[in-house]
């Protein structure tokens, strides 16, 4: 009897290295890497339970199984969902409800390859962090009677990954909470509705929750309306006033030391991007981006008010294109300018 439950040990250890193997893909983790980590302050009041969005209240609460973070292209949802899922106050208000708790993760990219936005690729990362976690699943990989070794996950179908994902969910010995981040660009080849579908069971597994974030589109207000919600733009002004006082600061001791001191020009330039970014933090980011450019080359404050003024209010479709195509007569200068602003995109 001791040799067979060897023998299964044995089997379990194989299973288990072939499902983190064969889960494990390339660009696994690479879009919330690439996320510009939060600016200090950033983003805090979202931990402060007395905010009407009430984010710890859910995190703690047995209730609600899902959270909705919506908001504008560019308006910081990624650099908050990084936030939410690597800040220690996360876990220790999920600690108020339950002494231990996975968090675990998935960012989709509509940039990035294959597995990067496509519900293949979630179900992957899902189960490899559910074995890598301390949940106990090594213990319980299933080992048949004649002892056979799981085949490659690289061979299972997407039924099959989907059998084990819940199943490792279901037999976690510690509550799990996932967060979804751009769930809008989830490949079109799989879809809103089939990936929605699928976080709906992820709420009904018991011990599970889950947040997603997503622009405001028409199927997600159809299925998440009644869910609670944050709206990203009605708590972004003071990260992004923080955020914008802080870089102009730095440019100023960067290109214009005499002008270090003069506050008062600081709090104007910056309170004229937070009016004019409505709530979109990576239009406030690229703006600012235009900013440095300017002084950069030598440009005055009332040159630099002008720029501002000329941009069209929270579209960072027309800002992108406006600095793509701005000449600075320095060639060089003019790339290194594009290369900035295209990393700017793709890091929100």
């Amino acid at each position: 009897m001791s040799g067979l439950n060897t023998n299964n040990a044995q089997r379990r250890r194989l299973n288990l290295e072939q499902i983190l193997s064969g889960a494990q893909y390339p660009s696994m983790g690479k879009r919330r890497t690439a996320i510009d980590g939060s600016h200090a302050g950033t983003f805090e009041c979202i931990f402060d339970e007395g905010t009407l969005h009430g984010f710890i209240r859910w995190l703690s609460s047995p209730d609600e199984p899902l959270f909705w973070v919506k908001g504008k292209p560019g308006s910081g949802k990624s650099t908050l969902m990084k936030v939410l899922v690597t800040d220690a106050r996360t876990q220790s208000a999920l600690a108020a409800a339950n002494p231990a708790c996975l968090v675990i993760s998935h960012f989709f990219w509509a940039a990035g390859d294959d597995m990067a936005k496509n519900i293949r690729g979630l179900l992957c990362s899902l189960i490899y962090q559910l074995f890598v976690g301390s949940g106990g699943l090594g213990e319980k990989v299933p080992v048949d009677e004649g002892g056979a070794i799981l085949k490659p996950v690289e061979e299972w179908s997407e039924r099959q990954l989907h059998e084990v994902l819940f199943w490792a969910l279901s037999e976690y010995d510690i509550p799990v909470v996932i967060f979804l981040d751009g769930i809008d660009e989830v490949d079109a080849g799989d879809g809103n509705a089939k990936l929605l579908d699928l976080i709906e069971i992820f709420c009904k597994t018991e011990g599970t929750k889950v947040c997603v974030s997503s622009r405001p589109g028409k199927p997600f207000k159809a299925r998440l309306l009644d869910k609670p919600t944050l709206k990203l733009e009605d708590v972004t002004r003071m990260e992004i006033e923080a955020y914008a006082r802080s870089q102009l600061a730095r440019y100023y001791a960067d290109f214009a030391p005499g002008e270090l001191n003069d506050q008062a020009t600081v709090s104007r330039l910056a309170s004229h991007i937070v009016n004019k970014a409505r709530g979109v933090f990576l239009w406030a980011a690229l703006a600012l981006k235009g900013l440095e450019s300017g002084l950069r080359s030598g440009e005055s404050i009332s040159q630099l008010t002008e720029r501002l003024d000329l941009l069209e209010p929270g579209d960072v479709n027309a800002l992108y294109i406006a600095m793509l195509k701005r000449h600075t007569g320095d060639e060089e200068t003019h790339l290194k300018d594009a290369a900035i602003v295209l990393n700017t995109v793709l890091a929100y």
